[in-house]
């Protein structure tokens, strides 16, 4: 009797296995996109006739938008049931806050991710999606980021 071992098949270059690729990274970060001048808005969004919701106007998929809400939800919403929000309390003015950043920045502008593993990373966005942006780093790895962690490099200031 013969027995057949089921080994898992690996890639021969087993460094670059482990890392996820760019166009991997760009679907995770919801595909390449340009934010809307729009973007940063407060917004009251009806879902029903007796619910609405408060959020963050965050992009554009067509003729919907798409609506950060608290909690990190994301609906997808006609833009006939969004009204503008005159006030938000400080959770959804600091979410637009940083919305409005992440609007304000463009593919090859210097940027800076916080991030809570490794520190403060500097690099280039080379790439805006609709949900953050793909970063090169000084040693050429590429980085996805999330839109709240993206801001822009402060210029080092010559005395």
């Amino acid at each position: 009797m013969v027995r057949v071992l089921g080994l898992p098949v690996t890639d021969a270059d087993s460094a670059a296995a482990g890392a996820p690729r760019a166009d991997h990274m760009r679907a995770q970060l919801g595909g390449r996109a340009s934010t809307p001048v729009t973007a940063g808005q407060l917004v009251v969004l009806e879902t029903s006739e007796w619910v609405s919701l408060c959020g963050v106007l965050l992009g554009e998929l067509g003729d919907q938008r798409l609506v950060l809400t608290r909690g990190g939800v994301v609906r997808k919403a006609d833009k006939a049931r969004l009204q503008p929000l005159q006030d938000g309390d400080a959770e959804l003015s600091a979410l637009a806050a940083r919305v409005r950043r992440f609007a304000a920045l463009s593919e090859g502008d210097a940027v800076r991710v916080d991030d809570a593993r490794l520190g403060p990373i500097e690099g280039i966005l080379v790439e805006k999606c609709r949900f953050g942006g793909l970063v090169l780093r000084g040693d050429g790895s590429l980085l996805a980021a999330g839109f709240s962690k993206l801001e822009p490099r402060a210029e080092e200031q010559s005395s």
